[in-house]
C-alpha cells in the first residue's frame, strides 16, 4: 500500500507517547460483527441495512486508497498526506507528518477517520495546511453531512442519485471517480477524485502520453488552493 519508509527521518519534535493516537490498540469489529450491530440497533430502514449487507459481503477494495492515497501517503522531505485516527487531533498544530508516521509504523490507516490532500513537507511550524498545497497529481473533494440523517445519506446511494452525479462529472476529462465511505458514526463521506497532472510539467510528461499534449505551463503549488476552493465553494 505504501512506499518504503525512510528510517532517517529529520523533522522537528516528536509526538509524546502519552499524547499520540491510541486507536491502533483498539479492537476493530469484524465485518459480520459490524453488520450484526447495525441490524441490532434498528436505526436504519431496510434499504439502508441491505446496502451495508451487500457492501460487507464483498471483499474490501478501495481504488482511492490503492491508486492515490497509498502511493502518496508518506514521502519524507517531499510530501505526505496527513492522517489521524482521533477527531480530537484534527487541529493538531500545522498537521505535521508525525501523525502519519504513526500510521506508517502500524502499516495501516484503517483506523484513521481523517486524511488530507497532499501537503508539502515542512520543517517550520508556522505554515498552515492551506499554505502547503502540493500537486502530487490529484485532488480529493469530500462531501460530508453531520446534519442529514444517515438514512437520507444512504438514500443518495441506493436511489441512483450518486450515479447521476458521477455521470455529470464524467463529462470532464480530469474526473477520476468516487468512493462512498461510512465514517463509522453518523455520516457517509463522499470522496470525488480529480486529476491535476496537467498542471505540472513533470507529472504531465512522465509516463503519461495522454497528458503530454495538454500541458501548457506549470501552475505553482502555492496557487492551487485559492482557485480550487472557489470552484467548489468551500473553505
Amino acid at each position: 500500500m505504501i512506499d518504503p519508509i525512510d528510517d532517517d527521518l529529520d523533522y522537528p519534535g516528536e509526538v509524546p507517547e502519552s499524547d499520540g493516537p491510541s486507536w491502533f490498540e483498539a479492537p476493530i469489529l469484524s465485518r459480520s460483527a459490524m453488520l450484526a450491530v447495525i441490524e441490532e440497533r434498528g436505526n436504519l430502514d431496510g434499504r439502508g441495512v441491505n446496502l451495508f449487507r451487500n457492501a460487507l459481503q464483498r471483499p474490501p477494495q478501495s481504488d482511492l486508497l490503492n491508486h492515490y492515497i497509498g502511493p502518496n501517503l508518506y514521502h519524507p522531505r517531499s510530501h505526505y498526506m496527513y492522517t489521524s485516527p482521533d477527531p480530537d487531533r484534527i487541529k493538531y498544530k500545522n498537521w505535521r507528518p508525525e501523525i502519519t508516521s504513526i500510521a506508517i509504523e502500524h502499516r495501516s490507516i484503517a483506523p484513521c477517520a481523517v486524511f488530507s490532500n497532499t501537503l508539502s513537507w515542512i520543517d517550520a511550524s508556522n505554515l498552515s495546511p492551506s499554505e502547503r498545497a502540493y500537486n502530487a497529481g490529484f485532488a480529493v473533494y469530500t462531501i460530508e453531512s453531520d446534519v442529514m440523517p444517515l438514512d437520507d445519506q444512504l438514500r443518495i446511494i441506493y436511489s441512483g442519485l450518486l450515479k447521476r452525479i458521477d455521470a455529470e462529472f464524467r463529462r470532464y476529462r480530469d474526473y477520476r471517480g468516487y468512493e462512498a465511505v461510512y465514517s463509522g458514526s453518523k455520516s457517509v463521506h463522499f470522496h470525488f477524485c480529480f486529476d491535476l497532472r496537467h498542471l505540472k510539467h513533470d507529472l504531465a510528461v512522465s509516463g503519461n502520453s495522454s497528458y503530454r499534449d495538454n500541458w501548457t505551463r506549470d501552475l505553482p503549488d502555492c496557487l492551487l488552493r485559492a482557485p480550487l476552493t472557489r470552484c467548489v465553494g468551500t473553505g
